[in-house]
């Protein structure tokens, strides 16, 4: 009797203890429940478990702080720009030939006739590297090594107008450099002859390539055709320094001028003028406005061409009567040594 009590108390526990998970499972999962007829009485249903969402992925780990330090902290230095770089040294012109190309003033054939006149001789000092140089005149105190001659001036016959094409310049009797005539000269063609309007030129000489003897004169002397050399107004004495160390020096740094010989030069156009009709005029220059220098009646004379300019051309007459001008094309023909007659074009 007493067992069968027992049995049934644990049963109405057992029962309770059902019933309350039941509850609980329900409040923690709201699923709707099924319906069992196991023995037992309605048993909870199984919850199903939530689905599995993926586990994000970790944070990236974040670098510790560097231990203090009392060292301290220098910014990195700005990048400075990068200077300009200095061209490399070229060579300077020069009007000088090389010392082993200097030969005697002798070659040529010396004239009274003046052929021009320098305008200015200075010397160029080079005192300091990147500062202006300043100029003296040649004749104002002794050069040294490290001046430079500056000569500028023009080169023509100042009667007719006969042009040059380069002038030379000789030192100790021997010719030493040479320059170019034709920058313009508008004065000169004003003040000395209408055809000299391209007469100037000018010419640089470093004193150390110099050479050397006792009484050392400079002078400029305009060529032309036929190795004839006329003397441009204009002498000077210097006063070099004793040593000549010419051959010693570097070359590297200057452009030297290419040698000019007389053997270089054409001859001289030597003809014969036949005047048509009953005679010319020789003018002092190519233009109608010009003085008569001379009359030539119609016939042949013995001439030498000496340039040629705008449909005139300027002869010499060559027949020690001393006559010279230009003469108008169309109002001769010249004749080669055939005989045979051309028209010469201006």
């Amino acid at each position: 009797m007493k067992r069968g009590l027992l049995l049934s108390a644990v049963l109405v526990v057992f029962t309770g203890l059902g019933g309350l998970a039941r509850y609980l499972t329900l409040v923690s999962h709201p699923e709707p429940a099924e319906v069992s007829t196991a023995v037992g009485g309605v048993l909870p249903a199984v919850p199903t478990p939530p689905r599995q969402q993926p586990a994000p992925p970790p944070p990236a780990p974040v670098p510790a702080p560097p231990p203090p330090s009392d060292q301290a902290i220098v910014p990195p230095a700005a990048t400075a720009p990068e200077a300009p770089r200095s061209p490399a040294p070229t060579a300077s012109t020069t009007a000088l030939f090389t010392p082993q190309a200097i030969y005697p003033l002798a070659r040529w054939h010396g004239t009274d006739d003046r052929g021009g006149e320098v305008l200015s001789a200075e010397i160029a000092a080079d005192l300091t590297p990147g500062t202006p140089r300043r100029a003296s005149p040649l004749t104002s105190r002794p050069l040294s090594d490290q001046d430079d001659i500056l000569l500028a001036g023009w080169a023509g016959d100042p009667i007719l107008g006969m042009r040059f094409r380069d002038v030379i310049i000789s030192l100790c009797d021997q010719v030493i450099g040479s320059a170019a005539v034709h920058e313009s000269s508008p004065a000169i063609a004003r003040t000395v002859h209408p055809n000299l309007t391209s007469a100037g030129w000018r010419a640089r000489l470093p004193v150390a390539f110099l050479p050397r003897c006792p009484q050392p004169v400079l002078q400029v002397w305009a060529i032309s055709a036929g190795g004839y050399a006329y003397p441009v107004q204009g002498r000077y004495a210097l006063a070099l320094p004793p040593s000549d160390a010419r051959l010693l020096l570097p070359t590297d740094r200057l452009r030297f001028a290419a040698p000019i010989v007389p053997e270089s030069q054409p001859p001289l156009h030597r003809t014969t003028l036949h005047v048509t009709g009953t005679g010319a005029n020789l003018r002092r220059c190519g233009q109608t406005s010009c003085a008569v220098t001379s009359v030539l009646v119609g016939g042949d004379y013995p001439a030498v061409v000496l340039d040629r300019r705008h449909g005139w051309t300027l002869v010499l007459i060559s027949d020690n009567s001393d006559r010279g001008g230009w003469i108008s094309d169309g109002t001769y023909i010249l004749q080669d040594g055939t005989g045979a007659a051309a028209k010469d074009a201006p």
